[in-house]
């Protein structure tokens, strides 16, 4: 934009009103951006994602972000290394660590890092230095075409060690909001960052009366919120963009536009207004209506470039693609509506220009489409146009039938037609009327726009739709009439005294919600799939189902539910007729994802699905019915030779051993853009997967797999050489699950030694639960040594022997080579007879192996010892997790211990739980980790499970105040007494300790002699505590009571997420006890009191007490009473408990 908007992020950036949802994805609950951030730093490698509609601020967060890092005034990210990326710059080919790297400058990374300068070495760097990497991800919506998704960053199956933060808009990220750690939705600004906003923006142009003028008018100052002056204002103005623009508005009319099209006019007038102004042009804009005639036309010509780009999601332009005169062209790009961008590189000379933001270029490309379709109106109705609607044709063309339906189908150009549809008002059915086809599909997008358009013009759009003259000549008439008959039908069925006129367009918005008719529709319980289906069997004969059938499945929103539910009560002959209308009709579905779990459905059902969802990605069958169903769907969808869209498909638990492989490859040969396959305990032989890879490479077929999940089928007779082959016609392949699946050491030898030498994309592969005690050493160091970008191996219960892995150690020796693997999962195995320094080298000679797990595979304390010997003469050991849990390390010594953790790197996970560790090695531990002044970096410690009974408290407490960088310590289950946690809690009193702790687990100690005032010590110099996990520990009542009171006193306000007290009896704890500790806990969203032999009278006392202190809404997540016996509850109390916690609380009354 233009430089007098140029201001200073650190002055102008206002919080934005955030939702956070809980793991469960059920409870949304307000969150600051310090919490936030809390929560980030305090969660171990945190997948974040960040959605929101457009313009709401989600770049600008980032930037935000990114500019408290690099200047340091925000310490969550300090001692990291923050990466900033634009999804949009990722190309195909490309993967997220080369677009990481493209910016990097290989001279400053050497004299930095002393390492190779070459972008392998620096990508090698980032992957081996995850752990202190936080990835800003901007833009998932602007992923390009042909790009792979970045789902397995937030699953953490690619740098599962690094901090990440993806940012989207709302749709389409189900997937990434189940996988992502936090998920947090951007509501814009509140009324408080509004006014925050407005007086900031005006006191930086000096105008703070202007500011104040502002506020008043939007009534910002009165809890109404202008809802009198300017009802639709608030929505706007939580957007940053747009309120900006209102700001701009301010400035220029005093003036507030209520609706998001006049908005962008405003928008428009004002950036046209700037440039008149730099260009000494005295023309003033007053009305946008009045804008000189070549100022539209430069704006035509960038829609229309626009309109190019975006429809393939690209959100710049390139001049020479530009349409139009070369003045115009020059015109249009001095205006200040975009900006040139600057080179990705020394080698870019593209002259491109993009928008400053991507509302902008849609509101822009939406204003061409809407001129575009008056255009198009007055020039079929009259057969000419004028000298000036010539001049704007020659520059923009008018489009033909097929460049209408791009427009109609394409998702990127989604808010485009919102705004098109906007600017056009009243006369939205110049655009709308393109959706007026012979095919019944479009209708239902028809009616998805006309949700858009203003309910006070809603009525007469519908009727000149109606009343356009392609509805009645339309080669579907009869049809349409028909199925009318049939809606009506349905309509009657519910509401009886229902006048018999409603013409097509009018049943469809009625039953789409956006009509008169609709609530009445509603009450009788129209939308339910259920009722449907009961009206769908009113009907007499088999056909007549299947008509209604097809009828109903063209008018009702959720086409996937009635049809999971009609295939129970409709057999093979209603399917048929279903069938033959919607052939009939040319009628196809617009669902994207269907499963059906447990199903009686047939192979019938199952084609016809297939073969009326042109848009279905997703197929999954869940313990799907008799068995052949799939193999004839199959056989089939092959003979037909129709190519599906599928991009995942899924059959769980369902007998398939009877199918044919290569009718398996026929099917992957017409599914070109299948992503991800699972087939689990589906009893799929070896030799069926053998015949479906040698077909597809006899073929010369590629496939697009990144991800294979063959796991619990009987393999046995898999040939390596063959499933090598699959790397080859599968080159984006990035997870394979074969676990379990009786592969032996034979086949993984053969596989390994056919593999080619390099595997680009692999980065999961699962071997795990399969018996390859004959593998050789040296194959496994060629797997492992293979130069993947990143892989994690799971090689667990596997009869694995420790000479194999020295065996595969000396191989990696007499080679010189390193292992190119960044998790290795090797529990479950017997490796007693491995050497130590076998152990010391696989750990040493990593690239950037991240986690090694070795728990339960009968490792001694003295190979321990002997690993930690050898490692010490070496290096630091950058792992991020080191699982020895479940070996007996008795014979451990405690300097062996101490040397361990103080090479372990900064944030490393470390678990010895179940080890047969004693207290007295802890204590020898901590005692030689004391005399060495080492400041313990351990990111977690798990010790849980070792009898720690001869602790003493101030070797706890020394663990826990010299390790500055320890988020989780886990002492349960671990003989500890109250006595040492009372010893502990002192010595850190002493010493003035703040413990920084994120979760502590200290269940299945006996703290019965803890007194309270230690317990609230503990709790409350833990700013940082969580979590506090104290379940099954002998507490009593009178000590919760005695911590509660303790807290009162000192008006201590608990910063508790998390409070875990199930399983002690408290029986003795008062109610008001209770209520004291949830009024002092304004953060705690999940307490656990359950079978705590509490008492029904204790809640009732609870709940009185809180409604006594004015306790309106306790915002949880969850509140677990189960497991006590609260009969004495009458109804009364119960209502007051439920009324007291938000509706959104998990009320947990089991037993």
């Amino acid at each position: 934009m233009q430089s007098r908007y140029k201001v200073d992020m650190a002055y102008m950036f206002t919080d934005l009103d955030l939702i956070k949802e809980n793991q469960k994805k059920i409870d949304p609950k307000p969150i600051k951006l310090d919490e936030l951030l809390s929560v980030i730093k305090s969660t171990p490698a945190c997948k974040v994602l960040i959605d929101g509609e457009g313009g709401i601020g989600k770049t600008t967060l980032l930037r935000y972000l990114s500019y408290g890092w690099a200047k340091e005034t925000d310490q969550t990210f300090q001692g990291k290394i923050v990466f900033l990326v634009n999804i949009r710059d990722i190309n195909s080919g490309e993967d997220i660590l080369d677009v990481m790297v493209k910016h990097i400058k290989l001279k400053h990374f050497n004299l930095n890092t002393e390492a190779p300068a070459n972008l392998t070495t620096i990508k090698k760097f980032i992957l081996k230095h995850e752990n202190e990497i936080v990835l800003f991800l901007d833009g998932l919506d602007e992923l390009k075409i042909g790009v792979d998704e970045p789902i397995n960053l937030i699953k953490g199956e690619e740098m599962e060690n690094c901090v990440l933060i993806l940012t989207s808009r709302s749709e389409n990220i189900d997937e990434y909001i189940k996988e992502s750690d936090v998920h947090v939705k951007i509501k814009g600004f509140n009324p408080e960052n509004i006014k925050t906003y407005i007086t900031r923006h005006f006191k930086y142009f000096e105008a703070p009366n202007l500011g104040k003028s502002l506020t008043e008018e939007l009534e910002l100052n009165e809890l109404k919120f202008g809802r009198d002056k300017h009802p639709e204002v608030y929505s706007m103005c939580k957007n940053p963009m747009l309120l900006l623009s209102v700001c701009f508005m301010w400035e220029e009319k005093k003036y507030l536009p209520t609706e998001k099209t006049v908005l962008f006019e405003a928008v428009f007038r004002s950036i046209l207004n700037q440039y008149n102004r730099e260009k000494n042009n005295d023309q003033n804009i007053d009305e946008f209506q009045d804008t000189p005639s070549e100022l539209i036309d430069a704006m035509l010509v960038l829609g229309r470039g626009m309109y190019e780009s975006l429809k393939i999601n690209q959100l710049y332009i390139n001049r020479k693609r530009l349409k139009g005169n070369k003045d115009t062209v020059a015109l249009a790009l001095k205006l200040g509506f975009v900006y040139k961008d600057s080179p990705t590189s020394k080698d870019d000379f593209k002259d491109t220009f993009s928008a400053p933001h991507k509302l902008l270029l849609e509101a822009l490309v939406g204003f061409y489409l809407h001129k575009l379709s008056l255009q198009t109106r007055e020039s079929r109705s009259s057969g000419n146009t004028n000298m000036n609607e010539r001049k704007i044709m020659e520059t923009n063309l008018l489009l033909d039938e097929g460049e209408w339906e791009s427009i109609i189908d394409n998702d990127h150009l989604k808010v485009a037609r919102e705004f098109a549809i906007g600017f056009l008002g009243s006369k939205a059915d110049a655009f709308l009327n393109h959706w007026i086809t012979n095919s019944f599909t479009t209708y239902r997008s028809l009616i998805t726009h006309l949700r858009i358009v203003k309910e006070e013009h809603r009525f007469d759009v519908v009727n000149a739709l109606s009343a356009h003259p392609n509805m009645t000549h339309l080669s579907i008439k009869p049809n349409i009439d028909r199925v009318c008959v049939s809606l009506m039908k349905c309509v009657h069925y519910m509401i009886p005294d229902v006048r018999e006129d409603y013409n097509f367009l009018e049943l469809l918005r009625n039953i789409h919600g956006i009509g008169p008719l609709f609530s009445k529709l509603l009450q009788a319980c129209f939308t339910e799939s259920d009722r449907l289906v009961q009206i769908i069997c009113n009907e007499n004969s088999s056909e007549e189902k299947g008509i209604m059938l097809a009828h109903i499945m063209i008018a009702v929103p959720k086409q996937d539910e009635l049809l999971t539910r009609v295939h129970a009560t409709c057999d093979d002959d209603v399917i048929r007729h279903l069938n033959s209308e919607c052939q009939k009709l040319n009628f196809k579905y617009d669902i994207t994802d269907f499963t059906l779990k447990q199903s009686r459905a047939t192979s019938l059902f199952l084609i016809h699905v297939l073969s009326y969802s042109p848009r279905l990605t997703s197929l999954a069958l869940n313990k799907y019915g008799k068995s052949g169903v799939v193999r004839d769907m199959l056989k089939e969808v092959t003979t037909r030779g129709c190519k599906l869209a599928l991009i995942k498909l899924c059959i769980y638990d369902y007998n398939i051993g009877n199918i044919d492989g290569s009718l398996l490859a026929s099917f992957l040969m017409l599914t070109p853009k299948l992503k991800v396959m699972s087939m689990t305990n589906c009893n799929i032989s070896g030799g069926i997967i053998n015949n479906m890879i040698n077909k597809c490479c006899s073929s010369g077929h590629k496939l697009l797999l990144i991800s294979l999940d063959i796991s619990d089928n009987p393999l046995e007779s898999l040939c390596g050489s063959s499933f090598a082959s699959l790397m080859v016609i599968a080159p984006k392949l990035k997870g394979i699950n074969m676990h379990n699946c009786k592969v032996s050491g034979h086949v993984l030898n053969n596989m390994v030694q056919s593999l080619p030498g390099k595997i680009a994309q692999l980065s999961f592969l699962n071997l795990s639960g399969n018996n390859l005690s004959h593998v050789d050493g040296g194959s496994l160091a060629s797997l492992m040594s293979i130069r993947h970008i990143v892989v994690n191996i799971d090689v667990s219960v596997c009869n694995l022997s420790g000479e194999i892995i020295n065996d595969m150690t000396t191989h990696f020796f007499k080679r010189g080579v390193k292992v190119e693997v960044g998790s290795l999962n090797l529990s479950g195995n017997n490796l007693s007879q491995l050497d130590g320094s076998s152990l010391a080298y696989l750990i040493s000679n990593s690239s950037f192996l991240s986690e090694l797990n070795v728990s339960d595979c009968t490792l001694s304390g003295d190979i321990i010892k002997a690993m930690t010997n050898d490692l010490s003469k070496r290096r630091v050991v950058e792992l991020g997790s080191l699982n020895l849990s479940g070996n007996n390390l008795s014979q451990l010594d405690g300097s062996s211990l101490a040397h361990l953790i103080s090479i372990l790197s900064f944030h490393t996970k470390l678990n010895v739980s179940d080890c047969n560790l004693s207290g007295d090695i802890i204590k020898a531990m901590t005692n030689d980790l004391s005399k060495r002044g080492v400041d313990v970096e351990l990111g977690s410690l798990n010790l849980s499970g070792n009898n720690l009974s001869q602790l003493d408290g101030s070797s706890l407490a020394y663990l826990i105040s010299t390790s500055s960088c320890l988020l989780e310590l886990n002492v349960s289950d671990c003989t500890l007494s109250g006595d040492i946690i009372k010893a502990m809690t002192n010595d850190l009193s002493k010493q003035g300790v703040n413990i920084t702790l994120s979760s502590l687990n200290l269940s299945g100690n006996n703290l019965s002699q803890l007194d309270g005032s230690s317990l609230a010590y503990l709790i409350s110099n833990s700013s940082d505590l969580p979590e506090l996990n104290v379940s099954d520990c002998t507490l009593s009542g009178d000590i919760i009571k005695a911590m509660t009171n303790d807290l009162s006193k000192r008006r201590v306000k608990v910063e508790l997420g998390s409070l875990n007290l199930s399983g002690n009896n408290l029986s003795q704890l008062d109610g008001s006890s209770l209520a004291n500790l949830i009024s002092i806990s304004p953060f705690l969203s999940e307490l656990n009191v359950s079978n705590c032999t509490l008492s029904g009278d204790i809640i009732k006392a609870m709940t009185n007490d809180l409604s006594k202190r004015g306790v309106e809404e306790v915002e949880f997540d969850s509140l677990d009473l189960s497991w006590n016996n609260l009969s004495q509850l009458d109804g009364s109390s119960l209502a007051t408990l439920k009324s007291i916690f938000s509706s959104d609380t998990e009320l947990i009354l089991f037993e």
